[in-house]
């Protein structure tokens, strides 16, 4: 029986806390462990335990040493199990020295963990079951946005992807989140729909530690808080590849459907978010209807690319539609200069204003009353726009922009 070479990761009823990823890796009993569900670790761990007492008796348990062994096998057996489909299927990446005496660590091919791939949790060993297979010795486990090659593996993947399988799939995530959501179902917004947050801003601040991610309060279980802070931790991380120019971002302009490069300081930028679809968007700052119109969309169909490698010159070479959106001001003056952005030379103005405009000439107000407030204003011409469905609010913010917009000559 393969003994534990780690202890669970932290979860305790007292404080969140997450016992966070090594820095060089995990064996592969921690990673096994990390990952697993946690009910089946449960019941191993206590049925180990138990082995090891009986063990210890002097009194007569054969019978019943021998069934906890049978079902510390079957539990060990599904654990394994599901470590090697992590493994094969690339939610975790894993290196290994091809011997004892070899200095460094070469990345395992997924291939090698087949369900017959013996693996030697004691000492982090795996074995290649077919003729000629290869033994690696001192086996490592990463997840793939902390993994030593993660620039080559995110590279091959969208941006929307590499959020999705590498950060809200992620295995350690994953497995974590399901116990909480047991007890907390609407968190499945999150682990599952890739929300920010459960209710409120469904997308994620590139520059999350501007902005705090904390998607959960002290009434949540503390499986959810751990969860959250894995999750926020991977997050991060992807974040971090693309902000320290590891790896480089492309996608079609939300104003003109060009493709071109992302401005590598966008991804410090505070105004700045990220969708579970891959999409890169700013806060519009001429909302007119919050919260349905905070973000405008800045860049869509984003690709991850390795630096200094080709790229295509225009979006035909996409099965993607370009996505148009209004013309909006922007903090982009702090960005790379290198990689400005490409703008509408005619600025378009917003279907909404354009409606309170018209509906403000239908009534014949063609200049601010004298006497009247905006809201007052606003409840005149309510009724012109009923199809805009918009707030009593933001109709009279509407109106006040326009007659700021449209003062009359001194």
């Amino acid at each position: 029986m393969a003994a534990a070479a780690a202890a669970a990761p932290a979860i305790n009823k007292g404080a969140a806390t997450y016992t966070i990823w090594p820095t060089g890796g995990c064996s592969l009993a921690a990673a096994r462990e990390r990952i697993a569900d946690r009910g089946i670790l449960r019941e191993w761990t206590e049925a180990t335990d138990e082995y090891k007492r009986l063990s210890r008796s002097s009194s007569k348990s054969d019978d019943n040493r021998v069934n906890l062994r049978q079902k510390i096998q079957e539990y060990e057996e599904k654990l394994n199990s599901d470590l090697r489909t992590v493994l094969r299927s690339g939610g975790l990446m894993a290196y290994g020295r091809p011997s004892p005496v070899s200095a460094s660590l070469f990345a395992i091919r997924k291939d090698a963990f087949t369900a017959s791939a013996i693996l030697d949790l004691d000492s982090s060993t795996v074995r290649e079951e077919r003729p000629g297979g290869r033994t690696f010795c001192s086996v490592q486990v990463f997840p793939v946005v902390l993994a030593p090659d993660r620039v080559r593996i995110l590279a091959q993947h969208s941006l929307a992807d590499a959020f999705k399988r590498f950060v809200i799939e992620d295995p350690e995530v994953a497995a974590i989140a399901r116990e909480g959501m047991k007890l907390a179902p609407k968190f499945e917004a999150v682990f599952r729909r890739g929300r920010c947050f459960v209710s409120g801003v469904a997308e994620w601040p590139v520059d999350s530690e501007r902005w705090s991610i904390t998607c959960y309060d002290r009434r949540d279980p503390i499986e959810i808080a751990v969860a959250s802070e894995t999750l926020v931790r991977r997050y991060r991380a992807l974040v971090g590849v693309l902000r320290q120019g590891d790896l480089e971002a492309y996608g079609l302009a939300g104003v003109d459907g060009r493709f071109e490069g992302i401005p590598r300081s966008i991804w410090g930028h505070e105004d700045f978010y990220i969708s579970v679809q891959g999409d890169v968007l700013h806060i519009n700052v001429q909302c007119e209807n919050l919260p349905f119109d905070f973000l405008t969309r800045r860049w869509v169909a984003v690709e991850l690319r390795a630096p200094n490698t080709v790229q295509p010159r225009n979006a035909d070479l996409f099965h993607v539609k370009p996505t148009t959106s209004v013309h909006i001001r922007s903090n982009t003056g702090k960005c790379d200069a290198s990689a400005s952005l490409r703008r509408s030379s005619k600025v378009r103005r917003s279907p909404k204003a354009d409606a309170v405009a018209a509906a403000l000439e239908r009534k014949g107000i063609t200049q601010r009353p004298a006497g009247l407030t905006d809201k007052e204003i606003a409840k005149k011409i309510a009724p012109e726009l009923s199809d805009q469905h918009m707030s009593p609010d933001a109709l009279s913010k509407a109106v006040g922009r326009h007659f700021n917009k449209h003062k009359p000559l001194a």
